[in-house]
């Protein structure tokens, strides 16, 4: 019997924005709501491993009902733990999914920058990510 294989890429259909600031998860969640103007709230925790349930990331999310685009806020250093080792000098990466996320980018960029703390905040190439179907996921 002849077996067939389905080789499909994934279609990484967001725009990933990494931040680098030295600060905790909840106090950069609250500067994104009060000097950028987004509302995060606190979600479940990002486990990308089921079988290390001990290895999870602080989340946060925020629908825009209006615009329809979901924002997810994910840590990617939490301890002493990398979710992608080679953004190491990025502490949380931020997704952006929904209607014209892409157009969205610029502005989400220049609200970051508003933040006194954060040091680097730009859009990544999810392509050059090695472990990127853990992105898929986040959505």
């Amino acid at each position: 019997m002849t077996k067939y294989r389905l080789d499909v890429e994934p279609s990484y259909d967001f725009a990933l924005i990494g931040i680098s600031c030295h600060e905790k998860d909840y106090r950069l969640g609250w500067a994104l709501n009060y000097i950028a103007g987004f509302r995060f709230e606190r979600a479940d925790d990002f486990i990308p491993d089921e079988k290390k349930p001990d290895e999870a990331f602080p989340r946060y999310e925020f629908h825009d009902v209006e615009l329809f685009r979901l924002y997810v806020l994910v840590a990617n250093q939490f301890g002493s733990r990398i979710m992608f080792p080679e953004l190491n000098t990025i502490d949380y990466l931020m997704l952006i999914t929904g209607e014209n996320y892409n157009q969205e980018v610029e502005e989400v960029l220049e609200r970051i920058h508003r933040i006194d703390f954060v040091i680097l905040a730009s859009e990544l190439e999810v392509m050059k990510i090695k472990n990127r179907e853990t992105l898929l996921l986040l959505t």
